[in-house]
């Protein structure tokens, strides 16, 4: 048989190999993350009188989110537990004995690995948003006691086709607003921006004071500004249905993410919090790949271990992994780190630690 014909087939043994505990590990996390919504739509289910289809359409509208958290742990899972298999059974070895690399053995996992990044990716670009935004109207529409929510800090809402918002805080018994931008687009000219350091609603109408205005260049600089004492805008609809169509951030895509923080900071608004969640909505699916790289190497120290070893590294290094998740996403909200670096430490701690371990591999072989 031909080299390269047995190479492919190498790699579509290994590839194999992988799939089954990627698929079983993936079916289980996400059974398990989802336990947290079925016993909140269940208290809804008996406490509110929701009916059983809207229940379990919610639960429907959780699933992508929650497959996306799912996916980077199985995939982790998946190299360990198939890898590992490999090496306990002799076969790693005798691979390794005929001149491959651990890395070259592993391409076809790390491909995958690659696949399941990309995937995941479009799913929170284009599934997830749409699926949360949706979730949370028709939780706010089943539970009925107050149908437009208390505006979270930081959001954005869209007025019009022309207009957007942006209001860092909302009391809604006072009616007052704090720290608001509006962006306009005008036919013709260039935007304006509106910033307020507070105002107030009623009905269509918001009467917004300490305003400065700006008017944008082509290229987004300032062409002209000026400070106005107050300033009314009437919207074709009440506020408090705009209020009610305000997007978090787990609610936007990446791209409209982007966007959002670029009116901001022609505004002048630093949104380290919303940067922060931009780099994060790439950086976690890229963690599908780097997990996977990760787990060859580890796999080569599940010799006597086993099965046993692969699980119990595979949970470990999955609590470590979202730990410094959380820790670094919080170092970048508050300042400490740049949002960039706050996004991609997991990620290049990772990598760091897969490279020393090839070494590793390679110089004991």
């Amino acid at each position: 048989m031909p080299p390269s014909l047995r190479v492919r087939r190498l790699d579509r043994y290994v590839a194999a190999e992988f799939i089954g505990p990627f698929a079983a590990t993936a079916a289980g996390f996400l059974v398990l993350l989802l336990t947290g919504p079925i016993f909140q739509l269940t208290d809804m289910l008996v406490v509110r009188r929701a009916s059983v289809a809207t229940t379990l359409w919610l639960l429907a509208l959780k699933l992508p989110e929650t497959l996306s958290i799912a996916l980077p742990i199985a995939s982790l899972f998946g190299t360990l537990l198939s890898a590992g298999r490999l090496v306990r059974d002799g076969e790693m070895t005798a691979m390794r004995t005929s001149g491959l690399s651990v890395l070259r053995i592993g391409t076809p996992i790390v491909a995958l690995g690659a696949a399941i990044s990309v995937g995941a990716y479009l799913l929170n670009e284009y599934v997830v948003p749409v699926a949360n935004h949706r979730y949370e109207t028709e939780l706010r529409r089943a539970m009925q006691a107050d149908p437009v929510p208390a505006i979270s800090d930081n959001v954005f809402f869209r007025g019009s086709p022309e207009q957007w918002f942006y209001v860092r805080r909302v009391d809604r018994a006072s009616r007052r607003l704090f720290d608001v931008i509006v962006y306009e687009l005008r036919p013709g000219t260039f935007p304006v921006i509106y910033t307020a350091r507070e105002g107030w609603y009623e009905g269509r109408t918001w009467h917004l004071s300490g305003v400065t205005m700006k008017q944008l260049d082509r290229d987004g600089f300032v062409q002209l500004e000026s400070a106005m004492a107050r300033y009314e805008l009437t919207l074709p609809e009440p506020a408090e249905d705009y209020l009610g169509s305000q997007k978090r951030t787990e609610e936007m895509s990446r791209r409209e993410l982007g966007e959002q923080i670029r009116r901001l900071r022609q505004a002048g608004v630093v949104a380290r919090a919303m940067m922060v969640d931009y780099h994060f909505k790439l950086a976690l699916p890229v963690s599908n790949l780097v997990l996977a790289v990760l787990g060859l190497p580890l796999s080569l120290y599940g010799r006597r271990g086993g099965r046993a070893f692969g699980m119990a590294a595979s949970l470990g290094l999955a609590l470590l992994y979202y730990v410094v998740f959380a820790l670094s996403r919080s170092l970048g909200n508050s300042g400490v780190v740049d949002p960039l670096l706050a996004a991609w430490l997991p990620n290049v701690m990772c990598l760091a630690a897969a490279a020393w371990l090839y070494v590793r591999a390679e110089w004991a072989a």
